[in-house]
């Protein structure tokens, strides 16, 4: 059993303008979520409004251009506990109006990480 619960950070997952300019408007991968993960941030600092999508196909959150958008999933639970966004979820991002010109977008994971670690975690 774990003595405590502490934050692990997914490295930043990110695209530039001109791979989601080149993409003309259909989805493109963004990052995946190595974790069981309990909250996401996502940020579009391009100059246009984009969509983000969990599957590559379906419309999920648009953004405004240079928005950020969190969703705290469980952070409060018990390691073992609560809703999360699966492990290997890939995030797709497509442009909305016209293509971006300037800028990026971002992905960030954050997930439960028991310590000190377990032999299940070495």
């Amino acid at each position: 059993m774990a003595e405590s619960t502490q934050l692990g950070i997914q490295p930043v997952a990110t695209v530039g303008f001109a791979a989601i300019a080149a993409a003309a408007g259909a989805y493109i991968l963004v990052g995946r979520s190595e974790f069981a993960t309990r909250m996401f941030t996502i940020q579009n600092f391009t100059d246009v409004p984009v969509m983000w999508s969990f599957d590559g196909v379906n419309d999920n959150i648009p953004l405004l251009s240079n928005a950020y958008f969190t969703l705290d999933i469980c952070t409060n639970q018990d390691l073992n506990q609560g809703l999360f966004l699966d492990i290997d979820r890939d995030i797709y991002v497509r442009y909305l109006t016209g293509a971006p010109t300037s800028g990026a977008v971002y992905f960030t994971a954050f997930y439960a990480v028991d310590y000190p670690p377990n032999d299940f975690n070495m």
